[in-house]
């Protein structure tokens, strides 16, 4: 199954969160259904992955920043992105 710019199901995000499932994937980020490990929460994770300016490495939850202006732009939005999470 192709899982786009996506996380497989299974994959755990910050030793707490399992991936269950993609809920949408727009230009900006990716949305996850996830379970907490521990207390069996649920929530929405968002996960910040503009289009054309990073990669995630195969197989994991790490994301890289495209090289030049586009890196740029990544770097500046995920700072954002992480100030309105807070």
């Amino acid at each position: 199954m192709d899982h786009g710019r996506g996380m497989r199901p299974g994959s755990v995000v910050g030793g707490a969160w399992r991936i269950e499932r993609k809920l949408g994937e727009g230009g900006f980020a990716v949305t996850y259904e996830a379970q907490n490990i521990k207390t069996g929460a649920r929530a929405a994770l968002k996960e910040f992955m503009p289009a054309g300016c990073c990669s995630r490495e195969p197989g994991t939850s790490h994301i890289t920043a495209a090289p030049g202006p586009e890196g740029d732009v990544f770097r500046w939005g995920r700072e954002r992105f992480i100030r309105e999470g807070e």
